[in-house]
C-alpha cells in the first residue's frame, strides 16, 4: 500500500540527480545568507529594545526568517522530485546547515552549532507536514504496528521536540551571558552560573508550557524568544496529530478513487463484452432463420420434384 501512494506521489518524476542536488543547496543557501543580513541590519535598530546584543539578536530573528524560507523552498523540491529526491534533499540541507557553522565551531562557538538545531527541526517539521510520504508510513495502520513502522514517527517527532528544546536552550544560553543586559532572568536561590543544562531544563518547561516559575525572563529578548518557543511547543503536537489523520485520510481517498476507476474500467469491459455476446446472440439467430428458410425452399423443391416424378410415371 505504502508503495502505491509513493508511486501516486511520484507519478511523472524523475530520480534526482547531484546536479539538481548542488542546485538546491544554492537555492536553500542563498536565502538564508539574505536573511543573515537582513537579520543584521534589523537587529542594528532593534537591539537595544531587546536589551541584548546585536549578534544575539541575529540569532533570535533568523529563527522565523528560516522558518518562513522552509515554507517556500521544500514545496518548491516537492514539486520537481520524487519521494526519494526529498529524502536526499533533506540529508544534503542538514549537511549544508551544519557545514555553515563550521568556521564558528572551530573558533570555539560551539553553540552556534546547537542553534542549528532549531532550524533543522523546523525544516523536519515542514517537510512532515509537506511531505508525510518520506517516512515511508502506509495508509494501513495494522501495517504500522505488524512492521514497528510507528517507531519512525515516534523518533520523528522526538527528534522535532529534543531539537527544539536543545536548540533554545543554546539561544537562552547565550542571551543569558549576553553583556548587553546583566540580569535577562531570575532564578531560583539555589542557582549560581547557570549552564547549557540548566537552559536546557527551562527549554523543556517552556515547550511543554508546564511554567513552574522557578526560572522566568525577565529581558524583553528572552520573553520574545520564550514566547516562540512555547508557540511552537502548543502547535507541534497538534500539527503532528492533525497531518497524520489528513495523511492517512488523503492516501485512503486515492486508494478508494483508484478502486472505483478500476471498478469502472472493469466494469466497461464487461459491458462491452456482453455487447458482443448480445451480437453473437443475434448473428445465430439470423443463421438459424436462414437455415430454417433453407430447409423450408429445399423441402418445397422435393414436394415438386416429386410431383414431376409423379406425373412422369402417369
Amino acid at each position: 500500500m505504502s508503495n502505491e501512494v509513493n508511486s501516486y506521489i511520484d507519478h511523472g518524476k524523475s530520480d534526482i540527480s547531484l546536479a539538481k542536488l548542488v542546485k538546491y543547496v544554492v537555492i536553500f543557501i542563498v536565502p538564508l545568507l539574505v536573511s543573515f543580513a537582513l537579520s543584521i541590519f534589523i537587529s542594528g535598530m532593534v537591539a537595544e529594545y531587546f536589551e541584548v546584543s546585536a549578534i544575539t539578536m541575529v540569532q533570535i530573528l533568523m529563527i522565523p526568517f528560516t522558518l518562513i524560507i522552509f515554507l517556500f523552498i521544500i514545496p518548491y523540491v516537492k514539486s520537481r522530485e520524487n519521494i526519494q529526491g526529498i529524502r536526499y534533499s533533506l540529508v544534503v540541507f542538514v549537511i549544508a546547515g551544519v557545514a555553515m557553522t563550521l568556521p564558528a565551531v572551530l573558533q570555539g562557538y560551539a553553540g552556534i552549532l546547537l542553534n542549528q538545531l532549531v532550524y533543522l527541526a523546523s525544516y523536519i517539521l515542514l517537510t512532515f507536514i509537506y511531505v508525510p510520504e518520506v517516512l515511508g508510513l502506509g495508509v494501513d495502520l495494522s501495517d504500522w504496528f505488524k512492521h514497528h513502522k510507528q517507531l519512525i514517527l515516534l523518533v520523528v517527532y522526538l527528534a522535532v521536540v529534543l531539537f527544539y528544546i536543545i536548540g533554545f536552550g543554546a539561544l537562552y544560553h547565550d542571551i543569558y551571558y549576553d553583556p548587553a543586559h546583566p540580569t535577562p532572568f531570575n532564578f531560583g536561590d539555589d542557582v549560581v552560573n547557570p549552564s547549557y543544562g540548566t537552559f536546557t531544563y527551562y527549554s523543556l518547561v517552556t515547550f511543554a508550557t508546564v511554567g513552574y516559575g522557578d526560572i522566568y525572563p525577565v529581558s524583553r529578548a528572552a520573553r520574545f524568544t520564550m514566547g516562540l518557543e512555547a508557540i511552537f511547543g502548543m502547535v507541534i503536537n497538534v500539527v503532528f496529530i492533525a497531518i497524520l489523520l489528513v495523511f492517512i485520510s488523503g492516501s485512503q481517498s486515492r486508494e478508494v478513487k483508484k478502486e472505483e476507476a478500476v471498478l469502472q474500467k472493469e466494469g466497461a469491459m464487461i459491458k462491452k463484452e456482453e455487447e458482443a455476446v448480445e451480437e453473437e446472440k443475434e448473428m445465430i439467430e439470423e443463421q438459424k432463420e436462414e437455415i430454417e428458410k433453407l430447409e423450408d425452399r429445399e423441402e418445397e423443391d422435393i414436394k415438386h420434384l416429386l410431383k414431376k416424378i409423379e406425373s412422369i410415371k402417369k
